[in-house]
């Protein structure tokens, strides 16, 4: 299985366990907008059924919250992210590492999908991640960053990125995010 396999895999069962936390706890789709988003700002419904459907998952801090919210079920986060039955059985260092790499690879690809799209990269990853994460020093390597990966992509997509139906052009970002990840592991990052 490619890991764009293992993840959409590992995304799903995730899903599963976070919609069997809120049936579990009595929590209706609407007590956990409610309480998962902001005052008087609720969190999306889509952005809920999406985390169910395990087409996203929650980021740490949300998926805590989510737990919080939903601790009438019993389950810890360590079983929603890894679907031991007892905490025990769970490598919580393993569990964090394997969502950081996951959420990093998605963060990746929303940069790149939105830099051949037009958008500077800088100012893609401090839409997706807030100013609190992206100094402007950061902002300015992406900027940096932008003419190389913009040239990167259309080089693997021969040049016809254009062209390019979705679906192929989801297959050569996942393509190019796996490659990241594996040359960031080659390279003394953890894998």
């Amino acid at each position: 299985m490619s890991l764009p396999e293992e993840r959409a895999e590992r995304k799903r069962e995730v899903g599963k366990r976070l919609r069997q936390i809120a049936r579990l706890a009595g929590k209706s789709v609407t007590d956990l907008r409610q309480e998962l988003g902001q005052p008087g700002r609720p969190l999306g419904e889509n952005t809920i059924y999406r985390w169910w459907r395990g087409e996203q998952t929650p980021f740490p801090e949300m998926m805590d919250r989510y737990v919080e919210v939903c601790r009438a079920s019993g389950k810890t986060r360590a079983w929603v992210m890894a679907g031991g039955e007892e905490e025990g059985e769970v490598d919580l260092g393993q569990d964090l590492h394997l969502v950081v790499k996951e959420q990093a690879a998605a963060l990746l690809k929303e940069v790149l999908r939105r830099t051949m799209a037009g958008t500077n990269p800088g100012l893609a990853a401090r839409d997706l991640l807030g100013d609190r994460w992206i100094s402007p020093a950061r902002q300015g390597q992406y900027d940096q960053w932008e003419a190389p990966m913009r040239e990167y992509i259309a080089r693997h997509a021969s040049g016809q990125w254009e062209k390019l139906t979705a679906e192929e052009r989801e297959e050569l970002l996942d393509a190019v995010v796996e490659m990241a990840v594996t040359r960031f592991a080659a390279f003394g990052g953890s894998d």
